[in-house]
């Protein structure tokens, strides 16, 4: 478990250092930390500089000299206090390594959502890049396998099961009589340099498909996923996906959808949102990490950098997502290290104090790193974005800014329209507030008025 990290000179990240809290009460199966903090505050950085410290300190770079490009420091805890795991040489007051360095990890994970280029030159089996474009194969790479190609067995799988709901609109917990389901997977090959369909079959390990169509330059397969694919009962999700990436003569890959209530009628992944794909793919990225360390003697650990996950998803996917981690990783023989950079408060709701990390400027323009000395675990979604995300309101400003201007100018007849647009909540109760106030001095004024005129007739 890290104690500490230096960075020197990347980015943003100048004479960055993080401490990390004990998480030893802290049940769960994966060493999970989280990263927030406004736009510019380095959260991609710092996930970017654990990627390249990531990539350096690998089991299959163990004999290699580290070629991090800037200098860093990550400590451990042990029995007797801390200790220097890992450093870049020449970093400032930093203690020599106690030991020969140490790989940290046996395999790289980076998934980022945005539409900054963060594609890294060094790409194998054990250092996997993904962003929207590529990670699309992820899930044609567990239908490929043994793990994934009977339906029946695709869907009894929990995990998988809850995204299935999630992706159709409906509660974990509840029973979901209408689904979206994945029915027929599809590759394009590309036949214009002489690859050939048995040349990707031999390959991939895989059947011949059930049909296909010839397109100019390509050919499309079409494999339904109701009965056995794969030739191969030990391929590994992992090196499918890796072949799929890397293959250039595999040019693209997705699904014919089915919804359950309407079998035999087939949908493209044009009829499906950024949102329903999002789902699919990138927690079918942490179901075959989970996957692949389930029944191996030797498990590996993994560095898994996730940019902002939560993209495109509604609130009610973000109250499941890192249970949902939680749950795919429960089993796991190995602690893996999960660094989630997030703008959601939602998902903070879920965090333990421990597991959670404000990144902010300087007024000299680096940045710092601080834990959050608060409890936040089961917190209101409301008071974290006001006191974490720094949020002026708790409502938009178009409607904060009418509603002031309304309880400013004392008219009754507006307060009492506005009164049918406002949904509930603290605005609301100002309102009805207000108009009660006014109503009651206007009373007030109407019995002085009437006493007066009493007084008048005598």
């Amino acid at each position: 478990m890290f104690s500490y990290i230096k960075i020197e000179d990347f980015c943003n990240l100048t004479n960055f250092e993080m401490e990390f809290e004990n998480k030893k009460d802290t049940i769960s199966n994966i060493n999970l930390n989280v990263l927030i903090g406004k736009n510019g505050t380095g959260k991609s950085c710092l996930l970017d500089a654990l990627f390249e410290i990531g990539t350096n300190n690998l089991k299959s770079k163990e004999s290699e000299e580290d070629a991090t490009s800037f200098k860093y420091q990550i400590k451990i805890k042990t029995e007797n206090g801390t200790k220097t795991l890992c450093a870049k040489p020449n970093i400032k007051n930093t203690e020599m390594v106690d030991e020969p360095k140490k790989f940290l990890w046996d395999k790289i994970f980076r998934l980022y959502t945005g539409s900054t280029k963060r594609y890294s030159s060094d790409f194998s089996q054990n250092i996997m890049d993904f962003n929207e474009k590529n990670i699309k194969y992820i899930l044609p790479a567990i239908f490929f396998t043994s793990y994934g190609t009977n339906l029946t067995k695709y869907t009894e799988d929990s995990n998988i099961k809850d995204i299935l709901k999630l992706t159709s609109g409906c509660n974990i917990n509840d029973d979901c009589e209408s689904t979206i389901n994945p029915v027929v997977v599809w590759l394009e090959i590309n036949i214009d340099e002489g690859y050939t369909l048995d040349d990707v079959i031999k390959i991939l390990n895989i059947k011949q498909p059930d049909y296909k169509s010839i397109e100019k330059n390509s050919i499309k397969c079409f494999w339904k996923i109701d009965k056995d694919i794969t030739t191969n009962v030990q391929n590994k999700p992992l090196n499918i996906l890796y072949t799929m990436l890397e293959a250039p003569h595999i040019v693209d890959a997705g699904f014919l959808y089915e919804k359950s209530e309407k079998p035999g009628l087939y949908y493209t992944e044009q009829s499906l949102s950024d949102g329903e794909l999002g789902v699919f793919s990138r927690l079918a990225l942490l179901i075959i990490l989970g996957i692949e360390n389930k029944n191996v003697e030797t498990p590996e650990k993994y560095l898994i950098l996730l940019d902002e996950p939560e993209t495109h998803f509604n609130e009610n996917w973000k109250i499941h997502f890192i249970n949902l981690i939680d749950k795919i990783f429960s089993n796991a023989k190995v602690q893996h290290d999960i660094f989630i950079a997030t703008h959601s408060a939602m998902l903070v709701t879920d965090l333990k104090k421990e597991e959670l990390h404000r990144l902010y400027k300087t007024q000299h323009g680096g940045v710092k790193a601080t834990t959050i000395p608060f409890c936040t675990f089961g917190g209101n979604v409301i008071d974290i974005g006001r006191t974490l995300f720094e949020m002026d309101s708790d409502i938009g400003e178009r409607a904060k800014d009418e509603i002031k201007e309304a309880l400013n100018n004392d008219n009754v007849e507006k307060l009492n329209k506005l009164l049918h647009q406002v949904g509930a909540g603290e605005w609301r109760w100002k309102i009805r507030s207000k108009i009660n106030q006014l109503e009651k001095a206007d009373m007030c004024c109407n019995f002085k008025i009437k006493d007066q005129e009493l007084e008048n007739e005598k």
